[in-house]
């Protein structure tokens, strides 16, 4: 079904404000995190089904990172709603990694006059650490160790995307790495892992 993806694009962009709503109603943690596993779920799938049936398109993936940038962002602000205390102290890092995020999009949009879309695989890393440690906080409001390792990965995948948008030549979407971004410069191919990215 074509439009598979679309549709699970749309129910991870419905699925943040309702984590949002939920928090603020006192809804217990565990619904929280299970609808958190759903988008993730739904963000992994969107890709797999779109390349599957040949319509990962260039507004597909574009649509797609913009989702996951809005969803997440609720996440996190359902975290401050769930644990404000625990989330405090983490406030100026977080603050920090809001600013870098909003360079690479202005770098992008001086250069390409488009947002980014890299689904690098630093970006892959930090999905995983990010789901581990917004779980822990939204079901125990506990930071600690998953979170330092989800901001330290954070910043990574960040200066690996400025990276690539410094790099490219022109605007691509799925560059895995600065590494192909440079391979792209240099006029050569690049192979992508058809597991994460379309051709």
């Amino acid at each position: 079904m074509p439009l598979a993806p679309w549709l699970l694009i749309a129910l991870r962009l419905l699925l943040g404000p309702a984590i949002i709503a939920l928090a603020l109603a006192g809804a217990p943690g565990w619904l929280l995190v299970l609808l958190l596993w759903l988008g993730v779920v739904s963000d992994i799938f969107d890709g797999i089904i779109a390349r599957r049936l040949g319509v990962a398109t260039s507004l597909l993936r574009r649509c797609d990172s913009q989702t996951d940038l809005i969803f997440f962002l609720c996440v996190i602000a359902a975290c401050f709603v769930r644990a404000p205390a625990a989330l405090t102290p983490w406030l100026p890092a977080i603050l920090a990694l809001f600013a870098l995020e909003g360079l690479i999009y202005a770098v992008s949009f001086a250069r390409f006059r488009r947002e980014p879309c890299t689904h690098a695989y630093t970006a892959k890393a930090f999905g995983l650490a990010m789901l581990l440690a917004l779980s822990v906080l939204l079901a125990r409001g506990y930071t600690g160790i998953p979170f330092m390792t989800m901001l330290a990965l954070a910043a990574i995948m960040q200066l690996d995307c400025l990276a690539i948008v410094l790099t490219l030549p022109r605007w691509e979407r799925d560059v895995p790495s600065t590494y192909h971004a440079w391979r792209l410069r240099q006029g050569h191919t690049i192979r992508r892992h058809g597991l994460f990215h379309s051709a």
